[in-house]
């Protein structure tokens, strides 16, 4: 076997152990600590990191951020989880954090700090194969048996299923569905009638509406705090309801606003798919 070979091999072996540690953190993570776990569990100079890469963005307008994107013909942006941007030594240290403890109650086989340690193993050859440095016969074993290891230790059902990257799939599906309810919402606010939200008050804290993370979520918090606050007068409204809440609409609702919402919305779906 060449030198290429081996290093072709360990790169979808190292890419299917970052992708599986990552949705798995994801996974055990979200449902105990909020859609925004990741600000208490991760170390914290990988917050401080996280949080310097949204400053940056937050320097622009959404729009001057979106056409500067646009111009990176071949990159498109995705609904990546902020996890992702973690360096992969301090993955592995994650397993190991105080208060992680009960990662290890998921775990099929080893504790959490064995995770910890095949990825402390693992970073030197993962470091030789991102920079193209070719890798030893010895080196493609090793990254093989950290592979096993580590699909044993998640089982091997589930190592499948996250090395599909879930949390991306989730949040285009989510995204979608936030923008049904929004185009629905802004329809029913014109005509002057009731207004239902179920996806809002669910996903209103989700990571990707962190500012000028993935989308221009000032203008969708923006468009559904006007119908909140629409839904708050319509139900004090009685005689004459729908002329009053036109008028209302008339006054308080800003075309533009809900405009780029949906426009945001829609526009992070298609490219979450790849542009395609």
């Amino acid at each position: 076997m060449s030198t290429v070979d081996n290093n072709l091999r360990a790169y979808k072996l190292i890419f299917e152990i970052e992708v599986a540690l990552r949705e798995f953190l994801i996974a055990r993570c979200e449902p105990i600590g909020g859609a925004k776990w990741y600000r208490d569990v991760l170390a914290q100079a990988q917050v401080a990191k996280l949080e310097r890469l949204v400053e940056k963005r937050a320097g622009a307008s959404p729009a001057d951020l979106r056409a500067k994107d646009d111009k990176k013909a071949w990159v498109s942006r995705r609904a990546f989880h902020p996890v992702y941007f973690v360096d992969f030594p301090e993955l592995g240290g994650t397993f190991k954090t105080k208060g992680n403890a009960s990662l290890g109650n998921h775990l099929v086989g080893r504790s959490a700090a064995a995770i910890a340690d095949h990825v402390e193993r693992l970073s030197p050859v993962r470091n030789a194969v991102a920079h193209n440095r070719h890798i030893s016969p010895g080196d493609l074993q090793l990254v093989g048996s950290i592979h096993a290891q580590i699909r044993a230790d998640l089982g091997a059902t589930d190592f499948e299923q996250l090395i599909a990257c879930p949390s991306a799939s989730s949040s285009l599906v989510e995204m979608a569905e936030l923008r049904a309810e929004l185009f629905a919402a802004i329809e029913a606010m014109k005509q002057g009638v009731a207004i239902q939200l179920r996806a809002w008050p669910r996903l209103r804290q989700r990571w990707w509406l962190e500012p000028d993370w993935q989308l221009d979520s000032e203008s969708v918090v923006e468009a559904f705090d006007i119908i909140e606050r629409y839904r708050e007068h319509w139900n004090e409204e009685y005689v004459g309801r729908k002329r009053r809440m036109q008028d209302w609409v008339a006054s308080h609702w800003r075309e533009a606003v809900g405009q780029r919402a949906v426009a945001s919305l829609d526009r992070d779906e298609a490219l979450g798919n790849g542009g395609q």
